[in-house]
């Protein structure tokens, strides 16, 4: 997990856990007051820089709410797309949550598109 503070409280914060060669990002969190500050940004960009480094052959992949617009924008600034998979929250079943992916960092133009099937796949 990062987090961000700044005179001594916290800001923001991010956590990954890598299983499955599969790096998933959750519980990214920006202090309201400081939303729109470059926060959120810096947070992603350090967590995918680790991700890139640590596991430079796996996929990235995270959750949102489609309502949270400016979330979405930055995701797919740093090359996420939606899968077009939506899950239940756990502990708020009518609440949804869109799931979007990045390339590994060692991935090739002739990947398939990252939501879609391997061309050997039916």
């Amino acid at each position: 997990m990062l987090a961000v503070e700044s005179e001594v409280k916290l800001v923001g914060h991010i956590g990954s856990i890598w299983k499955d060669d599969l790096t998933s990002l959750g519980a990214m969190w920006v202090e309201p007051a400081y939303r729109r500050a470059g926060v959120g940004r810096r947070l992603l960009d350090a967590i995918l820089a680790w991700a890139d480094e640590a596991h430079p052959t796996s996929a990235v992949r995270l959750g949102v709410f489609p309502t949270q617009e400016a979330a979405m924008r930055l995701y797919r600034e740093r090359g996420f797309v939606a899968t077009g998979k939506v899950f239940p929250l756990e502990h708020a079943p009518s609440v949804l949550w869109q799931e979007m992916l990045r390339r590994s960092a060692r991935s090739s133009p002739e990947d398939p598109p990252v939501g879609q099937p391997d061309r050997g796949e039916t």
